[in-house]
């Protein structure tokens, strides 16, 4: 990778490497169904002054809990929250088209972050429900503390270490250093 990167470039590079990275980080997403049951019962009923003992059917309809059904087996879904003007600025967009593109059995969804997210993927942490497998683009360094309190933030060096994406392993050596700085967590 050459030393003059473009930020444009620097970004689509990490945009890339950090989705193929994460692959490895998502799970099953687990959600609450609505399901219809059956059921018998036994009813006594009183026949021609005779009680009897009649079974029948009762449909109920219940919430249960069920690992959600997965993409295709060949398919790989990798879900990314953005803050919306990063989203709007930067062609992230692209660099999951390309991203999916290059790499059959992956697909990269680009989503934007919304009101309340980080409540929301917290809760999710905290249940094993969690949807996306990354969030964030640069974060104050007061978010990422209590992100990292909340583990929303994770290292990502055994990810970038085990990534087979061309440039991953020169991800953290050529990050320009303010950058590296500021989306680092000590050390």
């Amino acid at each position: 990778m050459p030393r003059e990167v473009s930020r444009r470039g620097f970004l689509r590079l990490a945009a890339t490497a950090t989705a193929g990275t994460l692959l490895a980080a998502c799970q099953p997403k687990v959600v609450e169904v609505t399901r219809e049951v059956e059921r018998v019962v036994q009813e006594t009923v009183v026949v021609e002054g005779t009680p009897q003992v009649v079974e029948k059917v009762v449909k109920e309809t219940v919430i249960v809990k069920e690992e959600a059904k997965a993409a295709a087996e060949s398919e790989k879904v990798v879900r990314v929250l953005l803050s919306s003007w990063a989203v709007g600025e930067i062609p992230f967009d692209t660099a999951a088209r390309e991203f999916n593109e290059a790499n059959p059995g992956v697909k990269v969804q680009i989503q934007t972050s919304f009101e309340g997210w980080d409540t929301k993927v917290i809760a999710q942490i905290n249940d094993g429900t969690l949807e996306w497998c990354a969030a964030g683009i640069l974060t104050p360094f007061l978010d990422m503390q209590r992100w990292v309190a909340t583990k929303m933030v994770q290292p990502m060096d055994d990810y970038i270490a085990a990534s087979a994406q061309p440039g991953a392993a020169d991800l953290l050596t050529d990050m320009l250093t303010p950058i590296k700085e500021d989306s680092s967590f000590e050390g």
